[in-house]
């Protein structure tokens, strides 16, 4: 990984999750964390069918803050929020 910013696939979030050291040295460089907002939709889906919800939805409310969410319009403009 090169560069100041990175965008997260479902499997690459779900080892930090988990504590994966690579994952988490490789990410402390970065600037800019981005991540698509279909991903954004597995992770909470994930969450939702887990023996514990409320610990895996507060891990995903807390990894947001640190990252932004893309998506895109009708036009497949990217849009970033």
């Amino acid at each position: 990984m090169t560069g100041n910013s990175i965008l997260l696939d479902t499997n690459i979030i779900i080892e930090l999750f988990k504590g994966n050291s690579s994952v988490t040295a490789s990410l402390g460089t970065k600037q800019s964390v981005d991540i698509p907002f279909a991903v954004l939709r597995e992770l909470y889906l994930g969450a939702y069918r887990s023996s514990n919800p409320a610990k895996h939805i507060k891990q995903i409310n807390d990894f947001l803050r640190k990252c932004q969410v893309l998506s895109a319009d009708n036009e497949l403009q990217i849009i970033m929020r």
